[in-house]
């Protein structure tokens, strides 16, 4: 009797030997291969814009380094060409590989020195009003909800 106990608790003794104690696997941080481009046209037109961001995990950029705080467009673009364009007719965003998580914008209107803020759908920017507007449009790619990179460019429009 007493050999089949210490048989018995050699063999549980063995087995809790072979599994791992390793509880968390590790993660492997999702990259892409090649970074996305994004363009920005209204019709067969391209608009100039400066990529003022472009931060990646696999670069050791994080999400909250990536983030632009305390925005002054008249001073993120104060080096950029306006585009002349007309109001009839969307702005698209065109991105060359993986299409972004989510899509964020800010719209500047110097003239009533006022800010609004929304997100993208479709890859598309309504262009509303006459004048001078600045945008800043930031692109954010995610995996299962992990940080993967973001883009931020800064674009001014004339519109007439």
């Amino acid at each position: 009797m007493i050999k089949k106990g210490l048989l018995l608790f050699l063999l549980i003794l063995f087995l809790a030997g072979c599994q791992s104690t390793d509880t968390e696997s590790p993660e492997e941080e999702k990259t892409l291969d090649e970074k996305p481009e994004i363009t920005i046209t209204q019709g067969d037109k391209s608009i100039n814009t400066d990529t003022i961001v472009n931060c990646w995990a696999d670069n050791d950029c994080s999400e909250e380094s990536g983030k632009i705080e305390n925005i002054n467009m008249e001073e993120l673009t104060e080096d950029i060409e306006p585009n002349e364009i007309t109001n009839d007719e969307r702005l698209s965003l065109n991105i060359e590989g993986m299409e972004p998580t989510q899509w964020g914008y800010t719209v500047y209107d110097p003239d009533k020195g006022s800010y609004k803020d929304g997100t993208l759908k479709n890859n598309k920017i309504d262009i509303n009003g006459d004048g001078e507007k600045q945008y800043l449009i930031t692109g954010s790619w995610y995996d299962d909800g992990k940080f993967i990179g973001t883009i931020s460019k800064v674009f001014v429009l004339e519109i007439e």
